[in-house]
């Protein structure tokens, strides 16, 4: 995960630079951005939501159950 906010961070820096770089240069509003530059951190930050979703991750098909002496120190531990 961290792998992929660093990429999304660079991406996202390269693309706002390399806009601002071009729309200096036509004159156009600095804060626009072409479609091309918006795809190139879009894919990135698609790719970490999917992975906080846990899109393709394997489904659970047992119950998870706690183990209950952890349940009972933990309880005892909070008085």
């Amino acid at each position: 995960m961290h792998n992929l906010i660093t990429l999304i961070n660079y991406q996202t820096r390269l693309a706002l630079y390399s806009e601002a770089t071009k729309n200096r240069e036509t004159g156009r509003a600095p804060e626009s951005l072409s479609d091309a530059a918006r795809e190139h951190y879009e894919r990135p930050a698609e790719e970490l939501l999917r992975y906080l979703l846990f899109t393709n991750e394997a489904p659970i098909s047992e119950s998870i159950k706690g183990d209950s002496r952890f349940a009972e120190e933990f309880q005892s531990r909070g008085s």
